[in-house]
């Protein structure tokens, strides 16, 4: 493997990882889930944003693939947020 597969491969695992286990705390207390998930998600979305205007300050060498995985925490996070609200 080439390292950009690899870094995807990388992204899959730590995605899948994060569903299972933020499912699993869901499962087993929905309001705990709820919250540890909202408070992940408004982090991860305050890094995004300062990341950004960072970037926009100054050119730095980070790889797309960093915004395209923050990008991806969130919305991943927010349909499983959707998911299992609309599970009850």
């Amino acid at each position: 493997m080439n390292s950009k597969s690899d870094k995807l491969f990388y992204l899959l695992v730590c995605a899948i990882t994060y569903g299972i286990v933020i499912g699993g705390i869901y499962l087993l207390d929905e309001y705990v889930g709820f919250l540890i998930n909202g408070i992940f998600l408004v982090m991860t979305l305050a890094v995004l944003i300062i990341s950004l205007i960072s970037e926009k300050i100054e050119r730095t060498k980070i790889s797309s693939l960093y915004f395209y995985s923050l990008i991806g925490i969130l919305v991943g996070g927010t349909l499983l947020m959707l998911i299992m609200e609309l599970q009850v």
